[in-house]
């Protein structure tokens, strides 16, 4: 019986390094790939608590945007055809990238009011 499972981790640092670049090629996952180097530039230019978290949201971001990506192209082998019910797992993974962004959005109005005070 053949194995799945990673015999090493070189074998599974290759798998993400693959799937890595098929995300890239995904438009959301670029553009969120701007936003983590902008981010980890601003955190490298002025470290604190709340640039740290914007950075760290911003990784978590792209890592849920993977998983998204995976439940729409699992949901699409499954069935190209419109169905309620494969549109509601996908509305499911896109609730979870919106939810990520509004904590960047917070944490940054935050730091934003921050720097004001």
């Amino acid at each position: 019986m053949k194995k799945f499972k990673n015999q090493s981790i070189f074998a599974a640092a290759k798998n993400a390094i693959n799937g890595f670049s098929v995300l890239i090629n995904d438009y959301s996952a670029r553009r969120e790939i701007i936003l983590i180097f902008a981010s980890a530039i601003i955190f490298f230019l002025n470290t604190n608590t709340y640039t740290l978290i914007i950075f760290i949201l911003s990784l978590v971001l792209l890592s849920v945007e993977s998983l998204n990506s995976a439940i729409e192209q699992t949901c699409d082998l499954i069935s190209i055809k419109k169905n309620s019910k494969i549109k509601k797992i996908k509305d499911l993974g896109a609730t979870a990238v919106f939810i990520i962004i509004c904590a960047i959005i917070f944490t940054g109005i935050n730091y934003i009011f921050f720097l004001v005070n």
